[in-house]
């Protein structure tokens, strides 16, 4: 499956290399999180890239869209479902605005 990004918005630049990087995610800012290619679900949700999920580790915590919050690869459905190139799965940065 592909997803579609915006044309509006550049791809996301370099995975993270090390748990190191990705544990920073979730200290971002939300301007950060955009630079990075991160989708702004709810105002607080930043979604994934889709581009990133064949490489997304098993113990990073993660929230859908629904609300959920579990481990990468646990218990929680792990798909590719996008929202205009990023994944349904993201961190929280702040609260929701919705």
């Amino acid at each position: 499956m592909t997803s579609t990004r915006p044309a509006s918005e550049r791809p996301p630049p370099q995975l993270p290399e090390s748990d190191e990087d990705w544990k920073q995610l979730y200290t971002m800012t939300p301007v950060e999180a955009q630079e990075r290619g991160f989708g702004n679900w709810d105002g607080g949700l930043f979604l994934l890239p889709w581009e990133w999920f064949s490489h997304i580790p098993m113990w990073f915590e993660v929230e859908c869209i629904n609300g959920g919050t579990s481990v990468w690869g646990s218990a929680m459905v792990r798909d590719d479902d996008s929202r205009k190139g990023h994944l349904a799965y993201g961190v929280r940065l702040g609260p929701s605005k919705v």
